[in-house]
């Protein structure tokens, strides 16, 4: 799956929001097909706040692969790689 943030206005949100958000992805399990998650965020603001929930998705052991990129070609090229 591919998250493009790039067009997002300005977003508002604390650290305990973004926990939540972290830990609402587990409740997904078996819901989705097994893979991996890239965001793509072009502000320093948007790429802060998702390596925020990167991190908490790595600290909740969620077993989808979540990783936060700047640029499109990146993260298509991660999502596509073998693991």
């Amino acid at each position: 799956m591919l998250v493009d943030l790039t067009d997002l206005p300005t977003i508002n949100i604390s650290s305990d929001e973004i926990r939540e958000i972290a830990a609402f992805k587990p409740r997904l399990e078996g819901k989705r097909a097994i893979g991996k998650t890239a965001f793509l965020a072009t502000t320093d603001l948007l790429y802060g706040l998702a390596r925020m929930l990167e991190n908490q998705n790595t600290i909740q052991g969620a077993s989808h692969s979540v990783m936060v990129f700047r640029d499109m070609e990146s993260a298509i090229y991660w999502i596509n790689a073998a693991d």
